[in-house]
């Protein structure tokens, strides 16, 4: 590997005693999000081993990196859907590139045999901090895995397909319209049922953990239904971040889907945030053809507008 002569860079294992400091600098980096918070990331801290890590140059903190180990493999958090080098604002590409140097420095004197980096998705940073895409090709990392992730992108015109004109005019017609609520509980049923049903699968989150990640951060995360005649028959859980919502969960009953549900609650989102956010993200489509790509989910989300993004995931060998 290739030197870069800077200050030295000290790599320290995270603490309680940090948490302070990790939260104050996560909320002033460049590409920080509510998803970094110690109050987020511990949530499900008896699945993970957490191993995070804090880098300071001259005693001032320059970056974190979110990280849990497995045996000898390491892993930018194995809780999140993405993560990486959190990192400051007056952080360069030479400090930068030094600090990915001493993660990996770090990783091996530790005796890790693998790295497996899952990097932020250019959407959710603003401003840009795509410095990991270099490091990448400079270090020899290689792509292990890249699903699609759908989004619409706000700024532009809507492009709905027909059938989903048709299935709005249909919804409307129903008089259904969304609230926001506070029925965590019935809401991640109906998610769970449906996951375990068409996927022998459980949701990330049991039906508390949601609720106490909503209370804890109120201003991001929040739950958006339709009723029918006083039965809750569809809703969304989105994650708000500065330029994206993102649609962590959406489920309908069967009567919702029916009536259209899904299709009100998606048109109040590109209406209610199209002045305020960029994008609405709906996460990949994971499914059973040879790439791991649901064909029939991806189309059903294209006929909103959306386009097509990859959601990569990199690996070292130590």
């Amino acid at each position: 590997m290739a030197i870069i002569r800077e200050k030295v860079i000290q790599v320290v294992r995270y603490s309680e005693a940090h948490r302070a400091l990790w939260n104050s600098f996560n909320q002033q980096a460049i590409n920080g999000l509510f998803l970094f918070d110690r109050n987020y990331l511990e949530y499900h801290q008896d699945r993970f081993q957490d191993h995070s890590l804090l880098f300071f140059q001259a005693e001032e903190l320059i970056c974190i990196f979110p990280m849990n180990e497995a045996a000898d493999v390491a892993f930018s958090h194995q809780g999140l859907t993405f993560g990486g080098l959190i990192i400051g604002l007056r952080v360069k590409i030479h400090t930068y590139l030094q600090a990915f140097e001493a993660l990996l420095n770090y990783l091996q004197k530790g005796g890790f045999k693998k790295l497996i980096y899952k990097p932020i998705p250019f959407i959710f940073q603003q401003p840009l901090a795509l410095e990991d895409q270099y490091a990448f090709y400079r270090y020899g990392f290689v792509l292990k895995n890249r699903s699609l992730s759908s989004c619409i992108d706000l700024s532009l015109p809507l492009h709905y397909t027909k059938g989903r004109k048709w299935s709005l005019s249909k919804a409307r017609q129903s008089n259904l319209s969304v609230t926001e609520s506070q029925d965590f509980n019935t809401f991640m049923e109906m998610v769970k049922q449906i996951l375990q049903t068409k996927y022998a699968v459980q949701p990330t989150h049991t039906a508390t953990e949601i609720r106490d990640l909503a209370e804890k951060f109120p201003q991001n995360i929040k739950l958006l239904v339709v009723y029918h005649q006083q039965e809750l028959i569809g809703g969304t859980i989105i994650y708000l971040s500065q330029q994206v919502v993102h649609l962590q969960y959406i489920a309908t009953t069967v009567t919702g889907k029916s009536m259209h549900a899904l299709d009100i609650i998606m048109h109040h989102l590109i209406q209610t945030y199209r002045s305020e956010k960029k994008y609405i993200n709906f996460g990949i489509s994971p499914g059973e053809d040879v790439f791991g790509l649901n064909t029939g989910l991806i189309q059903n989300k294209e006929s909103f507008g959306s386009r097509s993004l990859p959601h990569d995931i990199y690996e070292l060998t130590l």
